[in-house]
């Protein structure tokens, strides 16, 4: 499964008619993904921004006959509604983004850009966030949403090594507006019973998996993978990650 920590959230918070918000949807895997979960039947809204990706992305719901649940959006959220200059990297489609808007070595678009908070659709209850550097303009669009719906959210955060501020800034603005954060790793049983995160190629020691989410400490943040998917759950909810999940001292 690719990125299961992601994969886990889903299967445990979408069920019944929730809402999903797949932004940065690319061609779509966590979007079908989500939409193929046994216990989930609400609705989802993929959001992407290149319209070559999007094309894809549509024929993906299409094929999959998947068009009444799968919702797809050919725009980018950001903290402002209007028109925006996109980067993509040649080729690699996964990596567009506003923030690669000033490299030199890629190429550019214009992309139509809208608010969260000025979307008209029903609110999210969970949000996967991976617009590859531009999450801090998606989180301050959204702050009414967030601050009134409080849905869960997994989102993608680069250190940027020229500017650790703005590796901070999505972190600090989710923790100003109420949200904890928690960092995804593995939980391994006997013999060695120890919280586990493997690097690129690693193997995993001996003994039974559990995917596992401790608390996140900003300090900690250039001790942590370079790339690394934050779950966020707001102060308010937190009773309802304990009834769902263990909490191992």
């Amino acid at each position: 499964v690719c990125e299961p920590e992601l994969a886990t959230l889903l299967e445990t918070f979408l069920t019944g008619d929730e809402v999903f918000y797949d932004i940065g949807a690319n061609w779509g895997y966590f979007s079908l993904y989500a939409a193929a979960l046994p216990r989930f039947s609400g609705h989802i809204h993929a959001f992407e921004p290149i319209e070559e990706t999007f094309s894809d992305l549509r024929d993906w719901g299409a094929q999959t006959d998947q068009n009444d649940r799968v919702s797809c959006h050919n725009l980018a959220l950001s903290n402002c509604d209007g028109i925006a200059q996109m980067g993509i990297v040649p080729d690699n489609s996964g990596l567009a983004s506003l923030a690669r808007a000033q490299d030199l070595g890629s190429e550019k678009c214009d992309v139509q850009t809208c608010r969260l908070d000025s979307l008209e659709f029903a609110e999210p209850d969970f949000i996967k966030l991976d617009v590859e550097g531009s999450e801090s303009e998606v989180i301050q669009g959204g702050f009414n949403v967030l601050a009134t719906k409080k849905p869960m959210m997994m989102f993608e955060n680069w250190i940027i090594k020229d500017d650790p501020e703005r590796t901070l800034l999505p972190v600090k603005t989710l923790l100003d507006y109420g949200y904890k954060l928690f960092v995804p790793t593995w939980w391994i049983g006997a013999p060695t019973n120890e919280l586990f995160s493997p690097g690129p190629y690693q193997n995993f020691p001996a003994g039974p998996k559990l995917m596992a989410y401790v608390p996140f400490d900003i300090e900690t943040r250039f001790e942590l993978p370079d790339q690394i998917n934050f779950f966020c759950c707001h102060q308010d909810r937190v009773g309802e990650l304990e009834h769902l999940f263990s909490v191992m001292n």
